[in-house]
């Protein structure tokens, strides 16, 4: 049996080809019954939609008992596949459990090629699961989690800049994620007012999709488990509204209704829980932070943060919660940094304390991995890229101050940007001269 520590470093490095190789609907019984999975996950689990979301739950409920190195659900998941891999005839799964015990005694790495070999290798067909293959946009997700990621912090950083495909509409103040391997924008305005729309930008392409429209504006975004979510805004109405509401087939459906009705809101997810916090009520900024469990369907207050802010940036960088700059009473433009680690995701308890100021006011906050916090443009003219770094898997920080380590051709401040592998796209915002714009810059890390 390898260390605890090597349990959790075999669970990171395995984990991309642990979603596309797992046969989850097959195998679930079997990891209720060796100690894997309670059985209260099982049935939560049936209405998960994919398969693939389905191994991505189970190895995220997982997760918080590996990074307090307790190996004995990993111990026990190897255990599953080598009896599953034997009864089933199923040869990715048994490479891959032989790939992750040769890491654990060895530190070695894992085979390259272990996550798509079913149709090369499985000669048997006795099993439904045999033919396990992710879609286009999935095995590009597990792509960028393999790519390698330099030393933001410790080392000279060279980034290679280039500009994507202009936005369709200049727009500031809007949120952008990843969801399916393109990156979906809104929630923001432009000179002629709030934007009713969220559009979608094709990474590898370079090109932009069709628009969608939005029955809101001024609203949080966000990726819960398998669904693209909308928090909170302010209808064509008028006033601000509670709800929340999920992106099916180019259209909004309602998801569930938050305790406080918000805008200007920033909303995360980790594992099964999404956290919304701060905004405006309709009359002034709030400090609230609530928790929707997606499990239960239930809502949580959290700990309020020190100070009301809305048009906020929130990001998780591994078990940490970052709150990043945003407007504060006064119409104030903050550089204030709050955070708090996350104990567990079915805990409110949030301890926020304070980071040092981002370099400039507005700047947009990316997570790069699991390790490192970007603050990128803001409103100057030296429009650079700082990084904070996280020590190893504690929750201390490397240093109180930001690093510089790359400066952006174009000024971009209440701008959005997301990191896909080790590329960070930054989308619109305002230039030096406060005109809002569209252009996409797009930063790699050499």
């Amino acid at each position: 049996m390898g260390t605890p520590a090597k349990y959790y470093e075999a669970y990171k490095a395995a984990y991309a080809r642990l979603i596309s190789a797992l046969p989850i609907n097959d195998m679930l019984s079997d990891l209720v019954t060796g100690g894997v999975l309670p059985g209260k996950v099982k049935a939560r689990m049936d209405a998960i939609s994919t398969d693939n979301n389905k191994a991505k739950y189970m190895l995220d409920e997982m997760e918080g008992g590996l990074k307090a190195l307790i190996p004995d659900q990993f111990e026990n998941l190897i255990k599953v596949m080598e009896r599953f891999s034997e009864e089933e005839g199923h040869i990715v799964v048994k490479k891959l459990a032989e790939d992750i015990r040769i890491m654990i005694t060895s530190g070695g790495t894992l085979s390259s090629s272990t996550a798509f070999r079913a149709s090369s290798d499985v000669t048997s067909s006795t099993s439904p699961a045999l033919e396990y293959q992710l879609p286009a946009q999935t095995q590009q997700a597990v792509n960028t989690v393999e790519t390698p990621m330099p030393d933001l912090y410790n080392r000279t950083i060279n980034i290679q800049w280039d500009k994507g495909a202009p936005a369709p509409v200049a727009s500031e103040d809007h949120k952008a994620v990843v969801y399916n391997g393109a990156i979906y924008v809104g929630g923001g305005s432009n000179k002629d007012g709030p934007l009713f729309r969220v559009d979608v930008y094709h990474p590898d392409a370079n090109r932009w999709g069709n628009s969608i429209e939005s029955p809101h504006k001024l609203f949080g975004l966000t990726v819960l488990m398998d669904k693209l979510l909308m928090v909170g805004g302010r209808p064509r109405s008028g006033g601000v509204i509670s709800k929340v509401l999920y992106l099916d087939r180019d259209r909004w459906y309602s998801y569930t209704e938050m305790p406080t009705a918000r805008s200007g809101c920033s909303a995360v997810s980790r594992q099964s829980m999404m956290i919304v916090i701060g905004g405006w009520n309709g009359e002034r900024g709030v400090s609230v932070v609530e928790v929707y469990d997606n499990t239960t369907g239930q809502w949580f207050k959290c700990d309020d943060l020190p100070v009301p802010l809305y048009y906020l940036e929130a990001k998780i960088v591994g078990d940490m919660l970052f709150v990043i700059n945003g407007i504060k009473a006064g119409n104030q433009c903050t550089k204030s940094v709050y955070f708090s680690q996350l104990q567990s995701t079915s805990s409110c308890q949030l301890r926020w304390q304070t980071l040092a100021d981002t370099p400039c006011a507005a700047m947009s906050a990316v997570g790069v991995g699991d390790r490192y916090l970007l603050a990128v443009g803001g409103r100057s003219r030296a429009n650079t890229v700082h990084v904070q770094q996280k020590r190893g898997r504690d929750s201390s920080l490397t240093s109180m101050s930001w690093k510089n380590i790359g400066s952006i051709p174009d000024v971009h401040y209440y701008a959005s940007a997301v990191c896909i592998s080790n590329k960070i796209f930054i989308i619109g915002g305002k230039d030096y001269e406060a005109e809002i714009h569209n252009g996409v810059s797009i930063g790699t890390f050499l």
